[in-house]
This record gives structure tokens, sequence and C-alpha cells, in this order.
């Protein structure tokens, strides 16, 4: 599964990453959706 997400820190530029790779940084999506830990967290 894939999603448009942008880099914490970074320019809100679209970047297209593996969700579900636990090697993936931590990411949002949109205001609402963190990857950290292997997991999405919602906040």
């Amino acid at each position: 599964e894939q999603a448009n997400v942008r880099l914490a820190g970074f320019p809100a530029q679209p970047v297209v990453v593996d969700i579900t790779d636990p090697a993936s940084p931590i990411l949002f999506l949109g205001d609402q959706l963190i990857y950290e830990s292997g997991g999405w967290l919602f906040t």
C-alpha cells in the first residue's frame, strides 16, 4: 500500500512511500497520521 506523505521538517513536497515498511521514516499524512515505531498512530 502506498500513500502521499510529507516528511516531517521538510517542505510540503509530496512523496510516495511504502507505509507498510517498518523501516520508513516518521511521516505525516495531512496532520492526522504519524508513522512511528512500525505503526500508524492517529493524533
